[in-house]
């Protein structure tokens, strides 16, 4: 192994929940890399305009299936260099799922049903954390056959994707008009409902100038840096619990263990939102959860006892897990039409998620066990949640004020060519 490859990197982003702390461990001591962050930037844009060209089945089989094969391949590296070739097609393949859901959910759901369903999706993100963390630190307290136990952990969890990605491409049904489980009346009214409020995604064929339209929305552009706070505080609390706790006095597989507890805290705080969903405004959602999220943390980390930093970054999870799906529902439901909602996502989650790629050069073990360079980077991002939320809040009440008063009549327009006008339509509100 060359000198340059020695120099190379690391550990695994928040999609492989629960390796950091193992891998870093096995590769240090197995291959001697230097342990070196290798932040990635993806650009989810181009992936989601391809995503409307393809069915759905076929889209989330392709993406699950190079997700799970490039993990698998991560076991067997030769060098720095694979590595980081390797956590580059696994950023490939991930850039287009999460926007990927939240399109899907708006061929099936009207605006006022995605934010539950959205919400039901993302328990996934707690669930492989309570699952994920103690698995991966089983799979590495011992050797499986001929693997490494780092090596485990990539071909195992590789496995499980593939096959997962597999199913899915097989069964999953693409849109609601080309389904077979309802009724003929069951269908129709379905339809007619999606219709009314949207149009039908399996007619939706996407233009360059309906991209740019989308990519013209300056409301894109501050979600994403509300989303930015929103996802940096998730992706800390779900990643980076692991190296916060070895960092305070547990034992390396002790604090893997003990992360699971801020995801399983987490997948409360999930189910606790959905029955608030459609209750409470999105706005008073994302403050109140904003709020407590970065009380809590701050608590956690300026603590000096190790058990309460576990108590506090688990209270930090209930709030942390459930501010994700609420902003993306929230975004979803003010975007006004598929295939805008499609390219919306993508800038969104593009932008926001450069907050993982950052927050993780101040949580690796140099910093500790302070990480007070994180914890204020952390804190700012969620204040810049807080006021945008703030804004947005009163934006949206007083544009739906100007066009209830507003006289401006657009009935000559063909409803196609009306659909275009996505939430700039007059009869469209927003949803505070």
């Amino acid at each position: 192994m060359s000198e340059k490859e020695l120099q190379v990197t690391e550990i695994i982003q928040d999609d492989l929940k629960g390796i950091i702390l193992n891998v870093q461990e096995e590769l240090t001591e197995d291959q001697k890399l230097i342990v070196k962050r290798y932040l990635r930037k993806i650009d989810i844009l181009p992936m989601n305009v391809l995503m409307a060209k393809f069915k759905p089945s076929l889209w989330f089989g392709i993406i699950g299936a190079g997700w799970g094969i490039s993990s698998m391949c991560m076991a067997f590296p030769k060098s720095g260099t694979t590595i980081v070739v390797l956590r580059a097609l696994v950023g490939l393949f991930e850039a287009g799922f999460v926007p990927g859901i939240v399109s899907f959910l708006s061929y099936w759901y009207t605006r006022s049903e995605v934010s539950f369903r959205m919400s039901m999706i993302f328990t996934a993100v707690p669930i492989a954390g309570a699952i994920g963390y103690p698995f991966s630190a089983a799979l590495s307290s011992g050797k499986i056959g001929p693997f490494l136990p780092y090596q485990s952990i990539f071909f195992f969890q590789g496995i499980i994707t593939v096959a997962i990605a597999l199913f899915t491409a097989i069964f999953l049904i693409n849109y609601p008009d080309h389904s077979k489980i309802f009724t003929p009346e069951e269908k129709a009214l379905l339809l007619k409902r999606l219709n009314t409020e949207q149009g039908m995604a399996s007619k939706t064929k996407p233009t360059i100038k309906q991209t740019l339209v989308a990519l013209s929305d300056w409301k894109m552009y501050l979600f994403a840096l509300l989303y930015f706070g929103a996802i940096c505080m998730s992706t800390i609390v779900g990643t980076f619990g692991p190296t916060i706790f070895a960092a305070n006095g547990y034992k390396s597989k002790t604090a893997i263990y003990l992360s699971a507890i801020p995801s399983v805290s987490g997948l409360v705080g999930i189910f606790i939102t959905s029955q608030l969903l459609n209750r409470i405004k999105y706005s008073t959602l994302v403050l109140v959860y904003a709020v407590f999220s970065v009380s809590f943390f701050a608590a956690c980390m300026y603590s000096k006892n190790k058990v309460l930093k576990v108590v506090f970054l688990s209270f930090t999870g209930i709030t942390s897990a459930s501010t994700v799906p609420i902003v993306m529902a929230w975004i979803s439901t003010n975007t006004g039409g598929i295939y805008k909602g499609i390219v919306s996502s993508a800038i969104v989650i593009s932008i926001g998620s450069i907050a993982g790629a950052v927050a993780s050069r101040f949580f690796v073990p140099g910093y500790g066990p302070k990480f007070t360079t994180g914890t204020i980077f952390n804190v700012v991002a969620s204040c810049v949640t807080i006021v945008l939320t703030i804004f947005f809040r009163f934006y949206f009440i007083a544009e739906n004020k100007r066009r209830d008063n507003s006289t401006f009549d657009i009935n000559h327009i063909p409803i196609e060519d009306q659909r275009l006008l996505y939430d700039k339509h007059p009869n469209f509100r927003y949803r505070p």
